[in-house]
């Protein structure tokens, strides 16, 4: 036992002078966690992912850092013991930017990463011209100028701009006060001149202008204006009644090289004819009554260094009788009959048309100005010359006595009831070529139609509401009622027709025709490319086929502007 005790102490002897050997804080630490890598990473703007490289040393059993993006535009995608995986969104702005990625484990020192993505390439700008296109580069204007009342009338600069936002317009400008634009677009430019008055001929250009491209000039060269010349356009001679014409007889002529502000001069060498107008383009003069045998008068028209040009007047002989005697007969609440003597050598025609109207012209002569221009119109388009029919033959011109009805004709032309009427005739001529000539005489009997029998009338007022949609309000609100309005595209086909025409023709065709049972008010939508327009409004039975009232006619212009109507009726043979 005591030796045991010896050995024991022996061993605690060793121990404590082993322990004595190390000394208080001499101790070696465990290495702290350390995370090495590039701070730095660059990579293209379209770049969509990248790759962070690191190493982690001394985690103990931890292998992987985390990873903390600073931006939106960058996500981590994956992490491994060795690499970060990030997913980037492509830099589409023109600055180039950074975020950062911020790597930590426990016990290391955290360390940002930053991602700088470089700036997106600006877009190339496109290269912009102008390239006036052939014939374009030059362009003769007339100096007589071009008409600001034709719409057809114009001149035109056409050019291609390549590299330009399509549909867009480019600017242009005129570098002299005689040349006008008037319309640019995205491929060419209209414009006007002014007519020369100048001695000499003279240059200007218009400036194309486009934004990022070079100006390109359009050179425009006018000459000077040559020699006057003088055409009449009326057929020579001309003949007038032995009544003469107390209203103004209008004929037209025209003058190549006119200046602006000049006009042409007119005598007269004869006393019986006296010029009461002469501006560009006509003159108007009267003819005193003849007492005698046939004569003949020359009016001189003449401007600077034209040569004159003499308009002949042929008036007829005294004859028996007073030029055209018109009676009427038979008159109902739609119809009459018309009888004419005559006393003149030529042929004439027959007509009837409401007094207001005829009266609203001012003078018998406007109204058959305007009357004529119409016939013209009616004939030169029904294609009748076609087949061998002339003016005189489609109009039923007569040169003799004659008798006819209106109201009973093969067009159903039909008088309005307890209206008051004129019926007229007036001497007018064609020839072989058929070209018209008249007087300007009329000769008018006053008549009025009788009051329709039990019938109950029916009238229309129309307006237009806030949208500008046209408004038609009957006087009774329960009867039926159709609507027929037409635009300019239809005065072709209703060329010469009176209201009543029109609606026994369309009436009872749905395409054309509006109608309205019980409902009162009706609402029409309108555009501007028709216009002008006449609207057609009159009670209807449809299941009879017929009228029930007299015809309210409303003319129009879009946007809204109220108009006179037009109703003559004229003999025809077809």
């Amino acid at each position: 036992m005591k030796n045991h005790f010896l050995l024991l102490c022996a061993a605690a002897a060793v121990s404590a002078l082993t322990a004595g050997c190390t000394k208080p804080g001499d101790e070696t630490p465990p290495p702290s966690p350390e995370i090495i890598v590039d701070t730095t990473v660059p990579v293209a703007a379209d770049a969509t992912s990248c790759t962070i490289e690191y190493e982690l040393k001394n985690a103990g059993d931890k292998d992987v850092v985390d990873a903390e993006p600073s931006e939106t535009w960058i996500t981590v995608a994956e992490v491994t013991p060795d690499a970060v995986q990030l997913t980037l969104t492509a830099n589409t702005d023109e600055q180039p930017r950074e975020g950062t990625v911020t790597l930590s484990a426990d016990g290391a020192k955290p360390v940002d990463v930053t991602i700088q993505q470089a700036a997106a390439e600006a877009p190339e700008e496109p290269e912009v011209t102008i390239v006036l296109e052939e014939g374009s580069e030059g362009i003769t204007a007339n100096p007589q100028g071009n008409d600001e009342n034709d719409e057809s009338d114009v001149l035109t600069a056409y050019y291609t701009i390549e590299g330009g936002q399509p549909g867009i317009a480019p600017m242009a400008s005129a570098d002299v006060d005689w040349i006008v634009i008037t319309d640019v677009f995205p491929a060419y430019t209209d414009f006007r001149v002014l007519r020369n008055n100048g001695e000499t001929a003279r240059e200007g250009h218009i400036i194309i202008s486009f934004q990022g491209a070079e100006d390109v000039s359009v050179l425009v060269k006018q000459d000077v204006m040559g020699k006057p010349v003088i055409t009449i356009s009326e057929t020579q001679p001309y003949e007038v009644v032995r009544q003469g014409s107390a209203d103004p007889i209008y004929v037209r002529f025209s003058v190549e090289n006119l200046r602006d502000g000049e006009h042409v001069t007119a005598e007269p060498d004869v006393d019986w004819i006296e010029m009461t107008t002469v501006q560009s383009g006509y003159m108007g003069f009267t003819v005193k009554p003849n007492d005698g045998a046939e004569r003949t008068g020359n009016i001189r028209l003449s401007y600077r260094d034209a040569e004159p040009v003499d308009f002949v007047v042929v008036q007829d002989a005294d004859l028996e009788g007073d030029g055209l005697v018109v009676t009427v007969d038979d008159i109902t609440a739609s119809s009459v009959t018309v009888k004419v003597q005559t006393f003149i050598e030529d042929t004439y025609s027959v007509g009837v048309v409401p007094k207001a109207e005829l009266d609203a012209f001012g003078g018998d002569k406007a109204f058959l100005d305007e009357l004529v221009r119409a016939m013209k119109n009616e004939y030169e388009s029904s294609g009748w010359a076609d087949f061998g029919v002339g003016f005189a033959g489609y109009f039923d011109l007569s040169d003799s006595d004659g008798t006819v009805s209106f109201g009973t004709d093969p067009y159903d032309q039909k008088l309005l009831a307890d209206t008051d009427y004129y019926a007229f005739a007036f001497d007018i001529t064609a020839d072989e070529n058929n070209v018209v000539s008249y007087s300007g005489t009329l000769y008018k009997v006053e008549f009025s139609t009788l009051p329709a029998e039990e019938q109950e009338d029916m009238s229309f007022t129309f307006s237009f509401n806030e949208k500008n949609k046209l408004v038609c309000t009957p006087s009774d609100m329960e009867k039926p009622y159709c609507l027929i309005v037409f635009g300019t595209s239809m005065d072709r086909y209703i060329e010469g027709m009176t209201p009543e025409q029109i609606a026994d023709t369309y009436q009872s065709q749905p395409a054309y025709c509006q109608y309205f049972t019980g409902v009162g008010t009706s609402i029409v939508y309108m555009s501007s490319y028709d216009s002008p327009y006449t609207a057609y409004a009159f009670g209807y039975d449809q299941a009879l086929g017929e009228r029930t009232s007299s015809i309210t006619v409303y003319e129009f212009a879009y946007p809204p502007e109220e108009t006179a109507a037009s109703s003559v009726i004229l003999n025809r043979s077809r």
